[in-house]
């Protein structure tokens, strides 16, 4: 045993007494009455929140952002009285000293010495925001005895900050479509919508719901609520935090632009009861409506007024029909025609040959697909103006579409034409003696007998080139009143490398009977074959009269081939 602790100082100082001095024993008896002072300090501290006690985890939910009462009762379980009682609290993180906070004191001491008395409750508090998680603080009391070391007492307290929060994330045909149009969908077809719930919060949520605007947000009458898929891995009805539960709902595809709002919904429990959390996500789809498209080209040309291409009478014709796809919906080829240019007769309509753009080989026209088809004929005379039609069949019980395209083309040349007041005149030193009007060129009445000449440039149009081809003719518009009058029509070539000059065609009033007006008439034109590379042409008007009375005139000339 020590000679300065014993366990029984009564025994002590008998011992002492029996066996030294006084003042020995006074020493023992002071130092004994020191320990018992110090063995009968004492202080306890219990930490409530929201007026309950919480030893262990989690202790009481509190909705984040509402207000947190910490109460701290304070009591003197010693024999001697305390002063400079405080309550200190780690704000529950034990490792940083820095947020710790001071309680207030609130009441108790009912004498008013400043004293913590034995059997005194003194009563602390402090207030806090509830924050997200788990919170486990502990406070700490301290008290100092009149003689002695400070005391202390510890006591921790839970509390949970209930943060929930739920996300929806809405999907068209597996697609996340935030922005307009979205995917495009064909109208008829079944669409399917997924919507994935997940908890992203702290805490579980019970009667989870979703619901849909379909697309009409100030209607609620037609909102729907998809059917849940799965998710609850524990099967305990709550969507738990991390989890995701699945739902989705089909529905008919409609024409035009549709932009669905889904909303979900959740509750989590506090102390303070439930509290809701929700979250919408809108996706975006288009619903497309059938359509087709057909373009007929004309041996590798699109003509879509006439006259068209000019075709050798005889040559064969090569009709081509792009047939083309333009939305999503797929369809079925059911029909496809020309007219034969003759529309109110059917019986000589035909329907061309199928040659490939089935890509994927599915015999349907998909979009970004141009089926191609042909068909041939033997050009006749004339101008002629086919209508080609396509009709296709979509899915979904909808009802068939169809297009047309008409192309143009004319059997034998087109007519070449010039007329009469166009013509640059030979006698330009005399230009009255020339009348131009309603579009001829006629000798004045009381004008010099003579002969008058007058030229037209021909250029390379109208497909001219192919003028050597038999059964053509050139169709002159004239006057020539008999005797006295004379209209010569001559097409002149001259070699830009040579310089010759010859006489293609020609073409004499004198051939034909005269009349008191204008007539026309046709003449078979010589083989000529224009070659504007290595020439130029020109059409050659000769108005010959003999008498001052007469008038021969020009109107027209035309090649042309039938």
């Amino acid at each position: 045993m020590s000679p300065f602790k014993f366990k029984n100082c009564s025994l002590a100082v008998h011992h002492f007494v029996s066996r030294a001095a006084l003042t020995v024993t006074a020493f023992i008896l002071l130092l004994c009455t020191s320990q018992l002072a110090l063995a009968q300090a004492s202080i306890n501290v219990v930490k409530h929140t929201n007026g309950t006690d919480n030893n262990t985890a989690p202790g009481p939910l509190m909705l984040v952002g509402t207000d947190v009462s910490f109460r701290y009762d304070v009591t003197n379980p010693g024999s001697v009285p305390l002063s400079n009682v405080t309550v200190r609290d780690d704000n529950g993180t034990p490792g940083n000293l820095a947020d710790d906070f001071n309680a207030a004191f609130v009441s108790g001491d009912s004498n008013n010495n400043g004293l913590l008395d034995p059997g005194e409750l003194w009563m602390f508090s402090a207030g806090r925001d509830a924050t997200p998680d788990q919170h486990t603080n502990t406070a700490t009391a301290t008290g100092t005895p009149s003689a002695g070391s400070p005391v202390t007492d510890t006591d921790v307290d839970n509390h949970f900050g209930v943060a929930p929060a739920i996300n929806v994330v809405k999907k068209t045909n597996g697609t996340d479509n935030n922005t307009a149009p979205g995917v495009i969908v064909p109208v008829g077809s079944t669409v399917t919508f997924t919507y994935e719930v997940t908890n992203e919060g702290n805490v579980p949520l019970i009667a989870v719901s979703v619901g849909d605007d379909n697309g009409t947000p100030g209607s609620t009458g037609d909102d729907f609520s998809p059917s849940f898929l799965g998710g609850d891995t524990n099967n305990n009805s709550e969507l738990d935090v991390g989890e995701t539960w699945n739902y989705s709902s089909p529905r008919t595809a409609s024409p035009g632009q549709y932009t669905n709002t889904a909303t979900a919904i959740g509750f989590a429990s506090h102390s303070g009861g439930l509290e809701s959390v929700d979250d919408t996500d809108v996706d975006n789809h288009f619903g497309e409506e059938p359509a087709i498209d057909i373009v007929k080209l004309t041996n590798g040309t699109n003509n879509n007024t006439a006259p068209g291409p000019g075709v050798p009478v005889g040559s064969t014709v090569t009709f081509t029909y792009n047939v083309t796809n333009p939305t999503v919906v797929p369809l079925t080829i059911i029909a496809i025609a020309d007219d034969n240019g003759t529309p109110g007769n059917s019986a000589d309509d035909f329907t061309p040959s199928f040659t490939g753009g089935d890509t994927n080989n599915n015999n349907e026209l998909d979009k970004g697909e141009t089926w191609v088809y042909t068909a041939s004929r033997i050009a006749t005379p004339g101008q002629h103006t086919n209508t080609a039609i396509v009709i296709g069949l979509p899915p979904f019980g909808l009802a068939s579409v169809s297009d047309t395209d008409v192309d143009n083309h004319f059997g034998g040349l087109q007519p070449w034409t010039t007329t009469g007041n166009s013509g640059a005149r030979e006698d330009e030193s005399n230009p009255t003696r020339l009348t131009y009007t309603n579009f001829t060129a006629a000798a004045n009445a009381g004008s010099p007998s003579g002969t008058y000449v007058l030229r037209y440039n021909i250029t390379a149009t109208n497909n001219l080139i192919a003028i050597g081809l038999a059964n053509t003719r050139l169709r002159v518009r004239y006057r020539d009143e008999g005797a006295g009058s004379r209209v010569v029509v001559k097409i002149m070539q001259a070699n830009i490398n040579g310089g010759s000059t010859q006489i293609g065609t020609l073409f004499d009033s004198d051939a034909f009977a005269p009349a008191g007006g204008y007539q026309t008439q046709e003449v078979v034109m010589a083989a000529l074959t224009f070659d504007f590379t290595n020439n130029v042409y020109w059409l050659e008007v000769t108005l010959t009269k003999d008498s001052v009375s007469n008038q021969p005139g020009f109107g027209s000339a035309q090649i042309i081939q039938q």
